[in-house]
């Protein structure tokens, strides 16, 4: 396990980052797998991590951690055709994902309780839908995506937005019906509304986008005409982040409160471009484009020059990277990636604990004052990214 231990101290934001007296702790944790050639964390639920891994010259494997690299346990089930596959989300000890076949010809939804046995195949019996994934769960909410034939006589598919209710079995299809629109995907759930993507014919791009359940309650939360296509890649109760880009191929992080208008640019001025992965109590992860390349970060509130670089806080010699999901317990918060590591360069698994001081933080968001008091709760929340 390879730990490296820093401070950062708390410095006011524009909207005003008050009353911390104490200093926050930032420290990195490389979860490479013994072996792995690739490695990268998806997710996290707590103190609990998904995302895959790779050895050399074998299949891409779903798996699970609990924040050290000696914890890591593949779910591929044993004795079935699934041997590759990968985590997406992870929420309240169930993980949501994909299994596939040796040669990719069925890749299935799937979900799992904390082991390879335990996984559940979620595809639906539709005998149009040629191959399914999930990328978030919240609660009894799955999200992801079916690919349906066009009909029974075509190869030719639609990737269309899906939620699956986990308590009740069900699975409705998301997929607005209106001119235009070509595919969608579903990326994120706060267990209540779903966001994601939708792609239109010709040039018409894609637009990030939010539902509430319904194929008819699509809202398009694509902002002004100065970008091209935009993305929801994560979400909260609070917030969608995910990314923009602009006519002049620009990518911007972005961030909405369930409205086209709401939609803020989350790209500090000192980077040339962000994207932002996912979201927990107002605190966001992504990356941004800094002079030095791209870098793992974290956002507080609606500042774009919140952005803390968590790059600094990597081990001796790793590298640049993503940050995918957080997660919280208490006043730590559990931030998952992948970062360079120093022998190859190539990506694998990271961990950032991120502590906030205890006192209290406040920050002026919009027209009104969002109180983070001190907490020190039981209960455990957690964030997912789609990426």
């Amino acid at each position: 396990m390879m730990r490296t231990p820093l401070l950062l101290f708390a410095m006011g934001a524009a909207f005003g980052v008050v009353d911390v007296a104490q200093s926050q702790t930032i420290m990195g944790t490389a979860l490479k797998p013994a072996g792995a050639y690739y490695s990268q964390v998806n997710s996290a639920d707590g103190l609990r991590q998904g995302g895959n891994f790779q050895l050399q010259g074998g299949f891409i494997i779903p798996c699970i951690w609990g924040s050290s690299p000696e914890t890591v346990e593949s779910l591929v089930p044993k004795e079935t055709i699934w041997v590759k596959g990968d985590v997406r989300g992870t929420d309240r000890g169930v993980q949501a994902g994909v299994l596939s076949n040796a040669n990719s010809s069925q890749a299935h939804a799937t979900i799992w309780k904390g082991t390879a046995g335990s996984f559940i195949d979620l595809h639906p019996s539709d005998p149009l839908a040629e191959s399914s994934g999930c990328l978030a769960i919240r609660g009894s909410q799955v999200v992801g995506g079916v690919n349906y034939f066009n009909s029974p006589t075509t190869t030719v598919t639609t990737g269309k937005a899906t939620v699956w209710n986990l308590e009740t079995g069900t699975l409705t299809v998301l997929h607005p019906q209106r001119s235009g629109v070509f595919a969608s995907r579903a990326t994120a759930t706060d267990g209540s509304r779903q966001a994601g993507v939708v792609t239109f014919t010709g040039n018409g791009g894609w637009h990030a986008s939010l539902w509430s359940g319904t194929s008819e309650s699509w809202v398009d939360l694509h902002p002004s005409s100065a970008f091209r296509s935009s993305e929801v890649n994560g979400m909260d109760a609070l917030f969608q982040v995910g990314e923009a880009v602009t006519t002049l191929g620009k990518t911007r992080g972005a961030l909405w409160q369930g409205t086209s208008t709401s939609f803020i640019d989350m790209t500090p001025s000192f980077a040339s471009n962000a994207i932002l992965n996912a979201t927990l109590d107002g605190y966001h992860v992504g990356q941004a484009l800094l002079s030095t390349g791209w870098t793992p970060g974290l956002w507080i509130g609606t500042d774009p020059n919140s952005f803390i670089n968590l790059g600094q806080y990597l081990p001796a010699g790793w590298h640049g990277g993503n940050a995918l999901s957080i997660s919280r317990v208490g006043d730590t918060f559990y931030i998952g990636g992948s970062s360079g590591e120093p022998e190859s360069g190539r990506g694998q698994a990271m961990l950032w604990t991120y502590t906030i001081p205890g006192p209290g933080v406040a920050w002026a968001l919009g027209g009104g004052l969002w109180v983070m008091a001190r907490r020190r709760r039981a209960a455990v929340t957690s964030a997912i990214a789609s990426r």
